[in-house]
C-alpha cells in the first residue's frame, strides 16, 4: 500500500455506531509510514512520517483547517545527511513555537540526531542540535514517544544503543551560548537493570519515567524510575517483566494518573501472547503489578 492514512474522525452516537471520515491520505512524495501521536498546536495538527518525501528520508508536516478540508503543509524534508532521516518521535513545543524531535538513523555519524525546526519566515529552518556518535553518548534515538522539555529549556531522552554497555542511555541535551552540551544521565547495562530504551520518558514529581524494551532477570524489559542525587542519577527497577500472562517487552512507555499509578502496554505476552496493558500502584512496600 503506497497511501496510509494520517488522521480520521470518529464520530458516534453510540458505541455501536460510528463513521469514518478521512482526513488526508499520503501519497509518498509528502510522506509515508507515520509512527507518530499527532501533535495539536496554535489550531493545527503536526506530526512526521519516517519514510517519503523528495530523499525518502522522512519529513515534518502541519494539517491545517480550512473551508475546504485539512490542507497538509510539509514543514521540513529530511536528506538523509547531516540532518538524520527516519523521524520517528513525536513532536513537542516550546513557549517560541519551535519544534523538536530526533531522528532515528543518519546525522554525520549514521546513529541519529536530536533536531529542531524554528519558524523562519513562511516557513521553517531546521538545526541539528546534537549527533550522536554511537559510542559513549548513546546511538539511534528510536522513540516512538517523544523528547521531554523541562522549564529550564533542558531536552531529555533515550538512545536504544551505546553507552558504556552498548544497551542504550538516558541523555539531557542543555543549551548555552556555544551550543547544546549531551550529559548521560545512566548507561544501561542490558542485565537487572534493563536495557535498550525505545521510547520517552515522563517526569513526575523530581524523577524520570520510562521502560526499557530488553533487560530484567528474564529479559523481557522493564519499568524504571531515575531520581537526581547529589552524585548523579540513580535508577531504580519498578518491575520486570516476566514474559508470561505479566506481559514482555514493553512499548509505548509509561503515563501517570492522578492517584500516582503507571500505566502502559507490552508488544507480547499475556493470556494470548497477543501483548497486554498493565497498572503499577505504589505501596509501602514498593510497586505492585
Amino acid at each position: 500500500m503506497t497511501a496510509g492514512l494520517v488522521f480520521a474522525v470518529l464520530t458516534a452516537s453510540g458505541l455501536l455506531a460510528a463513521t469514518e471520515q478521512v482526513l488526508h491520505s499520503f501519497s509518498g512524495s509528502d510522506g509515508r509510514h507515520s509512527h507518530t501521536t499527532l501533535t495539536y498546536h496554535a489550531g493545527a495538527l503536526y506530526g512526521a512520517t519516517a519514510a517519503g518525501g523528495a530523499f525518502n528520508a522522512g519529513l515534518i508536516f502541519k494539517l491545517q483547517p480550512t473551508t475546504s478540508g485539512l490542507v497538509e503543509t510539509v514543514l521540513y524534508t529530511f536528506t538523509g545527511g547531516a540532518d538524520g532521516s527516519g523521524p520517528f518521535s513525536d513532536l513537542i513545543f516550546d513557549s517560541a513555537g519551535n519544534i523538536y524531535g530526533d531522528a532515528w538513523i543518519d546525522g554525520a555519524y549514521g546513529v541519529g540526531v536530536v533536531y529542531r525546526l524554528s519558524p523562519s519566515g513562511n516557513g521553517y529552518s531546521q538545526s541539528v542540535l546534537y549527533t550522536f556518535t554511537g559510542g559513549s553518548d548513546g546511538g539511534y534515538p528510536f522513540q516512538c514517544g517523544k523528547l521531554l522539555l523541562d522549564a529550564f529549556g533542558n531536552l531529555y531522552g533515550t538512545t536504544s544503543s551505546g553507552g558504556a554497555s552498548n544497551a542504550g542511555v538516558v541523555f539531557e541535551l542543555t543549551p548555552s551560548a556555544n551550543g547544546w552540551t549531551e550529559t548521560v544521565l545512566y548507561n544501561f547495562t542490558g542485565g537487572l537493570d534493563g536495557g535498550f530504551p525505545n521510547d520517552g520518558l515522563v517526569e513526575h514529581g523530581l524523577s524520570l519515567y520510562g521502560v526499557t524494551g530488553g533487560g530484567g532477570p528474564s529479559g523481557n524489559g522493564t519499568v524504571f524510575q531515575l531520581t537526581p542525587s547529589k552524585l548523579g542519577w540513580n535508577e531504580s527497577v519498578l518491575y520486570s517483566f516476566a514474559g508470561g500472562n505479566d506481559g514482555a517487552f514493553p512499548d509505548g512507555g509509561v503515563v501517570f494518573d492522578q492517584a500516582g499509578n503507571l500505566y502502559g502496554t507490552t508488544y507480547l505476552g499475556g493470556s494470548t501472547g497477543y501483548g497486554t496493558v498493565y497498572q503499577l500502584t505504589h505501596c509501602n512496600s514498593g510497586w505492585t503489578k
